[in-house]
């Protein structure tokens, strides 16, 4: 299991504090949605995948099991460039 630190200035924590309770859970609330938002994506790619593929002939029942035998392509920093508003 991945563990994260984030270092923030005073600043910006007072900043942060004038919309929230607790920086910690509004942060690790935002990566478990992300991170659900990406398995449902992967999860459903791959069930597709696996229904067109006349070799597979069962599709595993769990998201937990679709995602231990995904192969998943790593992100690279430019994969987000189009879709960052341009300034």
């Amino acid at each position: 299991m991945a563990k994260f630190t984030v270092e923030i200035s005073d600043t910006e924590e007072k900043a942060l504090l004038s919309e929230m309770v607790s920086i910690q859970d509004w942060a690790s609330n935002v990566i478990h949605a992300k991170a659900r938002a990406c398995i449902a994506r992967i999860v459903a790619s791959e069930i597709v995948r696996m229904q067109r593929d006349p070799t597979i002939d069962t599709i595993p029942s769990s998201k937990e099991a679709i995602m231990a035998n995904a192969i998943v392509k790593p992100a690279v920093s430019g994969d987000f460039a189009e879709i960052l508003p341009k300034t």
